[in-house]
């Protein structure tokens, strides 16, 4: 004789089942969140040394138009001289601000992955 099956069985079974899907959806989404993480710090770290060294880049380009400034007051060099270390230190600046709008932005987004929002 065969038994039969309790139908409240069945419904067990089917919902122990539905839990174990759940919780490997849960460790892959885990997994996931986790590696966007690790690749979104990894890019902050890079946009902050970008940063380090266009500030850098910033420093030395002001000195050498300090330094252009004395060339041109004791007559060693022409007024497009100087022009061209005052140009150097725009661009250096400009270079400076692209790079920390890039960290901005690599922050905002290990922010967003990490569920924070500094509204």
């Amino acid at each position: 004789r065969r038994l039969r099956r309790h139908p409240v069985h069945a419904v067990v079974g089917e919902r122990r089942a539905q839990l174990i899907q759940a919780k490997e959806n849960v460790k892959r989404l885990e997994d996931n969140i986790t590696a966007e993480i690790s690749k979104a710090y990894r890019k902050l770290e890079r946009t902050k040394l970008i940063v380090d060294a266009a500030s850098e880049a910033v420093v030395l380009q002001k000195e050498n138009q300090r330094l252009s400034a004395k060339q041109l007051e004791a007559g060693v060099i022409k007024k497009a001289q100087y022009a061209e270390s005052v140009a150097a230190v725009k661009k250096a600046q400009w270079e400076e601000l692209q790079a920390t709008l890039g960290y901005r932005l690599a922050l905002a987004e290990l922010d967003r992955i990490a569920g924070r929002f500094n509204y």
